[in-house]
C-alpha cells in the first residue's frame, strides 16, 4: 500500500512539474515554420499588404523569438508606414541574432531596404 501511494505521489509530483514549466509555442500543422511565415510576409510586403505581412512575421517570431528575418520583416513593414525609429530598433534586433550566412544577407536587404524607403520619404 505504502508502494503504490508513493507512485501515486510521484507521478502527481511529475505531472504538476510539466504542467508548470516553461510554455513553448508548438506548430500547429506542418507547414506553421517560421522561414514559411517569413516567406509569406515578404510576399505580402511586396503586394503592399502591410497587415497580413505583421501578422506572419509576429507568427514567425512567435515560433522562434531568434529567427533575425522575422524581426527584419516587422521593421520592412514598419518602414513603409513610415515608423523608422521603430524599423531601426527592429534591424538592431535582427542585427544581433542571425545565425546563418543566408539570414545575415537578409539582414543587411532589410538595412538596405529601410534606408529606400527612408530616402523616398525625405523627397
Amino acid at each position: 500500500m505504502v508502494r503504490f501511494r508513493s507512485v501515486v505521489i510521484l507521478g502527481l509530483v511529475v505531472l504538476f512539474g510539466m504542467a508548470c514549466g516553461p510554455k513553448t509555442v508548438t506548430p500547429k500543422y506542418l507547414l506553421d515554420t517560421p522561414s514559411r511565415h517569413a516567406a509569406t510576409g515578404m510576399k505580402f510586403i511586396d503586394k503592399g499588404k502591410l497587415e497580413a505581412a505583421r501578422l506572419e512575421f509576429n507568427r514567425a517570431a512567435e515560433l522562434d523569438e531568434d529567427y533575425a528575418p522575422a524581426w527584419v520583416g516587422l521593421a520592412l513593414v514598419e518602414a513603409h508606414e513610415g515608423n523608422f525609429e521603430a524599423a531601426d530598433l527592429l534591424l538592431n534586433k535582427a542585427q544581433g541574432l542571425y545565425q546563418t550566412e543566408d539570414h545575415r544577407q537578409f539582414v543587411v536587404d532589410g538595412y538596405r531596404r529601410v534606408e529606400a524607403l527612408k530616402m523616398q520619404k525625405r523627397q
